[in-house]
């Protein structure tokens, strides 16, 4: 599913995937975080289905702000998903060359904000998207 175009400052943790609704923050929790080649990889596994994970992937990425610590923790829990606006020079941008702003905050402490060409939401269950 294509998220890259969400309007400004919509909340994206309660997204409709074909019908059904997908809740980030109650329903899974972040298990993994991968950065290769200017892709970033946010892996969710599900908290009722053991064998149910989800991902979202950052295509062409500049990460401006990436702090948090998973602990002894079995993973965290997102809280804060929105595409806004950054600022350049004193100047506010919604997109600047080609790349749109992200905002994501974890509950238990965590940071990252990132500039991207793309974002999507992959689902196992909805290949198709």
């Amino acid at each position: 599913m294509e998220l890259t175009n969400t309007e400004l400052f919509k909340n994206l943790l309660d997204i409709e995937l074909n019908g059904e609704d997908v809740d980030l923050h109650n329903d899974y929790k972040c298990s993994d975080v991968l950065y290769s080649g200017k892709d970033l990889r946010l892996k969710f596994k599900s908290n009722a289905d053991e064998g149910e994970f989800l991902m979202i992937q950052f295509v062409d990425t500049e990460i401006s702000k990436l702090e948090f610590s998973f602990g002894n923790n079995d993973g965290i829990t997102l809280d804060n998903f929105h595409r806004g606006r950054y600022e350049i020079e004193g100047k506010l941008f919604d997109e600047y060359e080609g790349k749109k702003c992200f905002y994501i905050e974890f509950y238990e402490g965590g940071t990252i904000e990132l500039l991207c060409k793309q974002v999507i939401l992959i689902h196992p269950r909805f290949p198709h998207q």
